[in-house]
């Protein structure tokens, strides 16, 4: 018969007591929504693959692609208030 002893490292009881934690929990409610966005950005306006080549052009391509999806958040948002 053989057993097995888990030695668990202060570092992983410290991750293990901050998940439980109220700011945690807060954060992770946040990291839905902003997850739900990124997933648009890459799903449904391009953001899966570079269209320009080099950090510039990468660049360029986010903040545009941020700023569409902003105006159409807004327009959005514009009509429901109607």
């Amino acid at each position: 018969m053989a057993f097995l002893l888990l030695r668990k490292s202060e570092e992983y009881q410290n991750q293990m007591t901050y998940l439980e934690t109220e700011g945690y929990l807060q954060r992770k409610g946040v990291r839905g929504r902003i997850e739900h966005k990124n997933a648009e950005l890459k799903n449904a306006h391009g953001m899966n693959r570079a269209k320009y080549r080099g950090q510039f052009g990468m660049q360029i391509q986010a903040y545009l692609t941020a700023f569409v999806v902003n105006v159409k958040r807004m327009i959005k948002l514009q009509g429901a208030s109607i």
